[in-house]
Formats: structure tokens, sequence, C-alpha cells
């Protein structure tokens, strides 16, 4: 469910199954990384989330070393009994006794309005996400059990005579609604949309999604 934080910004996190293995610690890990988004915000009056994708895998790396856990971005791959491979992955983290290899993307889409707009936000996010898991099957050749995508979706939104608090209110509730019909894997948002500077306004927040294998959905291992 879709909270309100300080400065009236709004936060969700979401998790499926959240009692199976690496999940039982990802809803953590997700309210940290709101924690951090806002944190950024209040200190220097700007969003982490508009930079580029190292700056939120980054992030979100980071809200895995507060939740005590291990994480390294750019991490080379293994290939046979070798370490070398012959390329990276985006990121490394390791829940437990759970190892994750991560592949992230990062896309920008309007803020949906309509019942359609909202319909076509979620199959755009789906499709992408399923194609940053697909990278992460392909950049472990079989090194890891576990396999995500990671998605980080940036909002933007075009100035209208309707008011940012306004806007706030309404996204926060067709949000909250259809957030809760996805069979995404974990999923949360941050939008500091009503206290926003009017410079922002146009970009109101971000929402990270994640989508893992089959495999990652089952018993724990090293890796």
């Amino acid at each position: 469910m879709l909270q309100r934080r300080r400065r009236q910004s709004l936060a969700l996190v979401q998790v499926t199954r959240p009692r199976l293995g690496w999940r039982a610690h990802i809803g953590a890990i997700l309210e940290t990384w709101i924690d951090l988004q806002h944190r950024f915000y209040e200190s220097i009056g700007q969003v982490a989330y508009r930079y580029n994708e190292r700056a939120n895998v980054g992030l979100f790396a980071a809200a895995v070393w507060h939740r005590n856990h291990l994480a390294i971005e750019e991490f080379a791959t293994r290939k046979s009994n070798g370490w070398r491979g012959p390329g990276r992955i985006d990121l490394f983290v390791q829940i437990g006794r759970c190892a994750l290899c991560i592949e992230a993307k990062t896309i920008r889409l309007r803020a949906p309005q309509t019942e359609v707009e909202w319909r076509t936000f979620w199959q755009v996010l789906r499709t992408q996400l399923r194609a940053a898991r697909h990278e992460a099957v392909r950049a472990s050749r079989g090194t890891f059990r576990h396999r995500v995508g990671l998605l980080f979706c940036l909002l933007s939104r075009t100035p209208s005579n309707q008011s940012p608090s306004k806007w706030a209110r309404e996204f926060k509730r067709n949000l909250d609604s259809w957030a809760v019909r996805q069979t995404i894997d974990f999923l949360a948002a941050y939008l500091p949309a009503s206290g926003l500077p009017a410079v922002l306004q146009q970009h109101p927040g971000v929402i990270l999604a994640g989508s893992a294998t089959r495999a990652a959905q089952g018993r724990s291992s090293l890796i």
C-alpha cells in the first residue's frame, strides 16, 4: 500500500510470496531504497532517480549494504571453472546464502491517467522487465541459480492545469489500485510529487520492478 512520508511524499512496497527464500529480505531492502531516495532529496533538493542507470543501480546496491547484505556492481561473470568470462553483470547481490545475478534497465514512461493508458503502462513495464531478466540469464551463463531482471521506470508528467497536489492524490489512488493486480515478483515506488519544486515536477517519481527466473523461487544456494 502507498504510504505518506515526510513532505507529503508517497511510497509503495509490494513483494510476491514474501516469506520464500531471499524474498523474505527484499521488502526491507526496498524500504531502505526509498529512504535513501528521500534522504538524497531532502539533503540537496534533487531527485536521485533522474540520473543515469548506473546511479540507480548504485542506490539499490547501497540499500542492500544498509540491510547487512552484500552487493557489488559490474561483477565479472565466470565460465566453466574459471572466474574470467566474456562480460559482467550489472549487480551481484548475496542475501544470506542466496546469490543473485541482476541485470538492470532504465526506461522513461509518461505517467498514465486513463484506464487505457494504465493498461499500456503495465504492458510496457512487464515487457521491459522480461527483457532485463533474459539478459540476466544470458550474462550468468549458468553460473547462478538466481537470475533477476531489475527495471527502473522514471515517470514523466506533461504540464497541465491540474495542481501538483491534486495530480499526486489521483496518481496515488490509481497506482495503489493497479499495483496489487500485478504478478511482478517485487515492486517499489517513490513519488515526492506533491512536495517537488516546480522545476522537478515534470519528473514526479520512479517505480522499481523486479522479476526472477523460476530457479530464484526455489531453495537458497551459494553462488
